[in-house]
């Protein structure tokens, strides 16, 4: 539901929704995360997601949490938090995928950073 009020830019009743659950899983952090990146409201979608990684909420973000997390920091041009991310996602084990390096290379293209982002492409063409 939140994800069909967020294609619709119903960014306040998915928040509603939101709320409204008692238990937060995975899928509504990811849900809730995404819909604040595709709505223009990248610093909500990175205090959820800081709100995330807080031990008391029990759920580790996956790379469908980190793309959306990456998006939000490629909106506000924060290329720090974007390489925080980077390096938190290799202490998890979680590997470059072409969705998240999809997401770097907009993040670094959008922070000037443009011979990361070259570099990234060129390491997709050879298959990350």
């Amino acid at each position: 539901m939140i994800s069909a009020y967020s294609k619709y830019g119903s960014v306040e009743s998915a928040k509603e929704l939101y709320d409204q659950m008692a238990e937060k899983d995975l899928l509504l952090y990811n849900a809730m995360i995404a819909c604040f990146a595709q709505n223009n409201r990248a610093k909500e979608a990175l205090q959820l997601f800081d709100e995330m990684l807080k031990p008391n909420a029990n759920v580790q973000p996956d790379k469908m949490t980190l793309a959306s997390a990456i998006s939000a920091c490629s909106q506000l041009g924060d290329s720090k938090y974007g390489t925080w991310i980077e390096t938190y996602m290799r202490e998890l084990g979680i590997g470059m995928d072409d969705h998240l390096a999809t997401s770097f290379i907009d993040l670094y293209a959008k922070c000037g950073n443009i011979d990361k982002a070259h570099e990234l492409f060129k390491s997709l063409q050879k298959g990350i």
